[in-house]
């Protein structure tokens, strides 16, 4: 207080303001609203970040007839892992961890091969398979499993 009592300009009212004269900050409602704008600008772009998210998601599914889902149970000792073909072409080597899924986009078929779990667990026991959200059964053969869902 002490430098704006020694200022050269003298105290003003906001009734006596004069054109080059600012009227007394209040400092606690000004700066609520600059935070209170700052909240809804950071919402703003949160909400387009997940618009955007949604939409290249929607994008990239829309490209597939079938959306596959492979969960290993969540009592599964170990992990699996297994290799990924789609369509006839190699996706990807993958390893599923207890109680989690990976979802995988088809046109015609898959083939899990190489399934490989841990703690001696057979991969048809564990391995749940989902194709556009139903359930989804595939003949095992050994460690190979093809995934056609037009032929079930």
């Amino acid at each position: 207080m002490s430098l704006l009592e020694r200022s050269e300009y003298p105290a003003t009212s906001e009734s006596k303001l004069s054109l080059n004269q600012f009227g007394p900050l209040h400092y606690e409602s000004e700066t609520a609203e600059c935070q209170r704008q700052e909240n809804v600008r950071v919402e703003n772009e949160q909400h387009q970040e997940a618009a955007r998210r949604e939409n290249e998601s929607k994008k990239y599914w829309a490209q597939f007839r079938y959306r596959v889902s492979l969960k290993l149970l969540p009592s599964t000792p170990g992990t699996c892992v297994f290799d990924l073909r789609t369509d006839g072409k190699f996706v990807d080597t993958s390893e599923l961890y207890p109680g989690r899924a990976q979802d995988f986009g088809a046109n015609h078929d898959a083939l899990i091969y190489r399934a490989t779990c841990y703690g001696a667990t057979v991969p048809a026991d564990v391995i749940k398979i989902t194709v556009n959200g139903n359930p989804y059964t595939p003949k095992w053969e050994g460690q190979n499993a093809k995934i056609t869902p037009d032929k079930q």
